[in-house]
């Protein structure tokens, strides 16, 4: 039986911090460039623990701190941003981001990965 989440995304948005109107995560050689996690939630208001985790390749490579959020509620949004500055060593192509809640995995989402184009 599935886990009914009283949280629910709204919006993902995932972009390099060195082209903001671009999306998913730049490569430079193996390693990832820093990067903005924004993304909006509804639900029954509360406070929740949230955590996300990179996968790549079916391994977990990255997994952020848990912090607590607040949802104000099922007829608002609520947003948050995140900027990654860690070197997250990943492959070209697409990797998963899953976010926990309360313990409880969200279902995985593809990003793209992209290398820095040589100039």
């Amino acid at each position: 039986m599935d886990h009914i989440h009283i949280v629910q995304i709204l919006s993902l948005r995932v972009t390099p911090d060195d082209d903001p109107a671009g999306s998913g995560i730049l490569l430079e050689g193996a390693l990832s460039l820093p990067f903005t996690l924004e993304r909006s939630y509804s639900g029954v208001q509360g406070y929740y623990f949230e955590q996300y985790l990179i996968l790549s390749d079916g391994k977990q490579v990255f997994a952020s701190v848990p912090q607590q959020m607040f949802v104000r509620g099922l007829q608002s949004t609520t947003t948050y941003s995140d900027h990654v500055n860690e070197r997250i060593n990943l492959s070209q192509g697409t990797c998963q981001l899953v976010f926990v809640i309360d313990d409880v995995a969200m279902a995985p989402v593809d990003v793209p990965v992209t290398a820095l184009a040589s100039v």
